[in-house]
């Protein structure tokens, strides 16, 4: 339609342009290297941060294990030492609470064990006295 304004000897020519795009590719091409450097930078960054969140979320859990391991092998004076208040350290708390009755009651059971063992030697000795003195008059009369 435009070419209906124009006189007719022009109708067969045509305008082209002639110029280079290599500096496109060059921007292109530094771009993704940008980019690439920039997406190692940032994935590096985020490895980092989310290696001290992990490491932040699962050391309660550690010690929670250990000092219930150490427990387990007979070391009665571990505990946990923790002061949060989320879920964690409620349960720090718990293991402390029951490390404590559970230590209290080994201590009672000691306690109980050598006054039995006392009474037991108590009751033995006195059994003896008489028992060799009984033994004594039996040799006596027997000779």
């Amino acid at each position: 339609m435009v070419a209906a304004f124009l006189p007719s000897p022009f109708d067969n020519y045509h305008v082209v342009t002639v110029f280079s795009i290599q500096s496109v590719y060059e921007d292109w091409h530094s771009t993704v290297r940008l980019l690439m450097v920039l997406s190692v930078i940032f994935s590096s960054v985020i490895a980092v941060v989310l290696y001290a969140l992990i490491y932040y979320i699962t050391r309660p859990l550690e010690d929670i294990s250990d000092a219930a391991v150490k427990f387990g092998n007979g070391d009665y004076q571990a505990r946990i030492n923790n002061t949060s208040d989320d879920a964690l350290g409620q349960t720090a708390r718990n293991f402390n609470v029951m490390a404590d009755r559970i230590t209290y009651q080994f201590d009672q059971l000691e306690t109980m064990a050598a006054d039995k063992q006392r009474l037991i030697d108590d009751i033995s000795h006195e059994m003896r006295t008489p028992l060799t003195a009984i033994r004594g008059y039996v040799n006596y009369l027997q000779s």
